[in-house]
């Protein structure tokens, strides 16, 4: 992602109307001088070296784990400069709250840089850069629109087995909770930054900012988690519909959007219902026809 600095006193907010995708592009972006040193390494890239369908899963996995954490590093990094631009009243209390607070803010900044360097250790191993290489950071977001399965199609041609049902109806529901948090990390930034302006004029508490900076920093991590499951769903239901043998390039359209206009392949053609492709998108021509499919298992994508 390009670098972005997130703000330096106050947390980035974003416009009601942007979208989850919007916030999660702010959530991945940092300054230079604050960002997680590394080589970006696109997910086509990391799945054109490996052919295992297990193997694919599990760095799929941990692409998405680092996505997960080089954002929490950079939530980290924004709401500790905006506790550490906070000053407290003569009151000692609300002193000795300040201090913890920032203290708090400080190990958390530390902690999730720790958790992203592991992260980046565990990719590594996976994609086994060249020796002496900068380690890897994902050049693709992950995916966070509405996400078609076909499972009716695909199951109906022994393509999907019914275990992947449940996977089916979960997507829908972590799509809504993705879109729900999202609302809430805007919403909350923005009764963040009334709450201070408040709190400056003297018509708030020191409370009651800690109270509304916390309440981001739960929806921030929220929206995370939320974010990193859907994808981990996404890629186990694409793994268990498609052969191992499919090239790198063809699995990622399964994963995320390719850009492509806006378009990528989806489940099925309607020239012979030969099985393509499940994909978040809406469907096109493919003239060179998609993978081919087998029954699946959960347990052995």
């Amino acid at each position: 992602p390009p670098g972005r600095a997130l703000g330096a006193s106050v947390p980035a907010m974003l416009p009601s109307t942007s979208s989850s995708e919007s916030l999660l592009q702010e959530a991945l972006s940092a300054a230079e001088r604050d960002g997680v040193r590394g080589i970006p390494m696109a997910l086509k890239s990391l799945l054109g070296q490996t052919t295992i369908g297990t193997r694919r899963l599990d760095a799929v996995s941990a692409y998405w784990r680092l996505a997960h954490t080089i954002a929490a590093y950079h939530y980290a990094l924004d709401e500790h400069r905006f506790l550490a631009a906070l000053s407290a009243a003569d009151s000692r209390d609300d002193q000795l709250l300040l201090s913890a607070a920032q203290a708090t803010a400080k190990a958390e900044r530390a902690e999730s840089r720790l958790a992203a360097v592991r992260a980046q250790q565990a990719l590594a191993e996976i994609a086994s850069p060249a020796p002496g290489a900068e380690w890897p950071l994902p050049a693709d977001p992950p995916f966070v629109g509405a996400y078609r399965t076909y499972f009716k199609e695909l199951n109906e041609r022994g393509a999907a087995a019914n275990d992947l049902r449940q996977i089916d109806e979960t997507l829908p529901v972590i799509h809504e909770l993705i879109e729900a948090q999202a609302e809430a990390v805007v919403a909350s930034g923005t009764a963040l930054n009334q709450v201070r302006r408040a709190s400056e004029q003297g018509q708030a508490s020191l409370v009651q900012v800690l109270d509304a900076h916390q309440r981001l920093h739960r929806h921030r991590r929220a929206f995370l988690a939320a974010v990193e499951q859907y994808n981990s769903q996404i890629a186990r239901y694409a793994f268990s519909v498609t052969l191992p043998a499919a090239t790198g390039e063809r699995v990622v359209g399964m994963l995320i959007s390719t850009g492509k206009a806006q378009k990528s392949v989806l489940a099925s053609k309607k020239d012979g219902g030969q099985i393509q492709r499940v994909s978040g998108e809406e469907p096109v021509g493919d003239a060179q026809g998609g993978p081919q499919f087998r029954t699946p298992r959960l347990d052995s994508p």
